[in-house]
């Protein structure tokens, strides 16, 4: 048995998510299709941003997916005494975090999503 997978997509126009799993998306036994118009025939369908959960929970029980902005317990920012936000990123095969400087680091065991890249860029700008 296939693992499901979540799905998101941020429609740019309309600053709205939409939610998907693979199992709601599969159409036949070898064959699945990306179609989050279903039910949403007032989008467009070219301007999708597809995002995928990564398997793991943040501190309050909330999926966490590519494109998330997460802080981290064991990072704080000592010289502005301020917390550090990192994006959810997909890198070197696996789901990692990554800071505004650019640093990937492993996803800690306490991740709690304070925002996305689509509704919050504003918390990952230099």
């Amino acid at each position: 048995m296939a693992r499901e997978i979540n799905l998101r997509a941020w429609n740019d126009e309309y600053k709205e998510f939409v939610y998907a799993t693979t199992k709601e998306l599969w159409y036949g036994k070898r064959e699945f299709g990306i179609e989050f118009s279903v039910g949403f025939s007032h989008y467009p369908t070219n301007d999708w941003k597809i995002t995928e959960a990564i398997g793991k929970r943040d501190t309050r029980g909330d999926l966490i997916y590519e494109g998330d902005i997460v802080t981290e317990n064991l990072f704080w920012d000592t010289t502005k005494n301020d917390i550090v936000y990192f994006v959810v990123v997909f890198v070197d095969n696996g789901f990692k975090i990554r800071d505004k400087k650019g640093r990937v680091y492993e996803i800690g065991l306490e991740p709690t999503i304070v925002g996305n890249i689509f509704e919050n860029p504003e918390l990952i700008k230099a």
